[in-house]
């Protein structure tokens, strides 16, 4: 039995015309697996092995940005804007997460909705005994 058939030919911008194959063959392929697998998750690399905070993307950004991290272990998880002065500006999450990859969206907002000036902002992730900063840029 054939799982897949895949062809491909590029001969732009150099000829133009049919494409005739005098010899075609398919073959079965034999490293296809179906089963069940009894590792862990975790063992699969689909669960992180340590905390991490990835840079946010875009940076520098305008109007918003996204903010990646990932958990090894379900913990509570806050996630919160600091101005360069040290004030608390956004909390974006505040709850329990499970251990996986997750992102969120900032829209340089405070807790009030007012927009923030431009500048650079610490977006600060705590979860369990873990604490993670990075810098951002905001421009406007």
């Amino acid at each position: 039995d054939v799982v897949g058939v895949s062809v491909r030919a590029r001969f732009w911008p150099l000829f133009y015309g049919k494409v005739f194959f005098d010899e075609f063959a398919l073959a079965p392929i034999s490293n296809v697996i179906v089963g069940v697998d009894d590792k862990p998750i975790a063992d699969k690399g689909l669960i992180p092995s340590r905390y991490e905070l990835y840079q946010n993307y875009p940076n520098p950004f305008n109007p918003s940005t996204v903010i990646e991290y990932a958990l090894p272990e379900a913990s509570h998880v806050r996630i919160e804007i600091y101005n360069l002065a040290g004030q608390r500006i956004k909390t974006l999450i505040s709850s329990y997460h499970n251990p996986g990859r997750y992102k969120v969206y900032w829209d340089g907002t405070d807790d009030n909705g007012l927009k923030v000036a431009s500048g650079v902002y610490i977006y600060r992730l705590v979860a369990g005994n873990n604490i993670v900063a990075k810098k951002m840029l905001l421009l406007k």
